[in-house]
């Protein structure tokens, strides 16, 4: 079973080197059992998993904890922040609550308005809504655990649409 860390590791030297695709959903199609066991030679041979496909396959690892979602970077603009630390077994709780506040901290992925009433979230929440409700009544509550500035309860949701565009940096 692949690995967080060994997921976003996989992902970014993949893409590199097939660049002339601009966006991430345009990668060619494999399971990431098949891309894992292939390792450097498929890299090598510019096969490129479904980053989609791939994501599903990592948050398996940690079943039942959305902070997975927020962790895994597949390169494109709307993933969160590639973490500046592997992932580690004794460290990931708080390596995932680490991910968790940035992510849900960042106007990027959050963005309060106020006068209207409404948050806009990342389209990740709308993705894994059933993963995020099963820990939290709502989504807005499930947010607030990691925001510093909190959310009423009663806003109305809306999502930020997901950026498939390869992130240049």
């Amino acid at each position: 079973m692949p690995t967080i860390g060994r997921i976003s590791s996989l992902l970014v030297p993949a893409v590199a080197l097939a660049f002339a695709t601009s966006s991430v959903s345009g990668c060619h199609r494999e399971s990431v059992d098949d891309y894992l066991a292939a390792g450097d030679s498929a890299m090598q041979a510019n096969k490129l998993p479904d980053a989609e496909h791939q994501y599903s396959e990592a948050a398996k690892t940690a079943p039942n904890d959305p902070r997975v979602h927020v962790a895994l970077n597949c390169m494109a603009r709307g993933c969160p922040r590639l973490p500046q630390e592997p992932f580690e077994a004794d460290k990931l709780d708080a390596q995932l609550d680490r991910q968790a506040k940035e992510f849900y901290n960042e106007k990027r992925n959050v963005d309060p308005q106020p006068d209207k009433q409404t948050v806009r979230l990342s389209q990740i929440l709308q993705f894994y809504t059933e993963d995020f409700t099963k820990k939290a009544p709502s989504l807005i509550a499930y947010v607030n655990k990691y925001r510093d500035d909190k959310i009423p309860a009663g806003w109305k949701v809306d999502f930020i649409p997901y950026d498939w565009i390869l992130n240049a940096q």
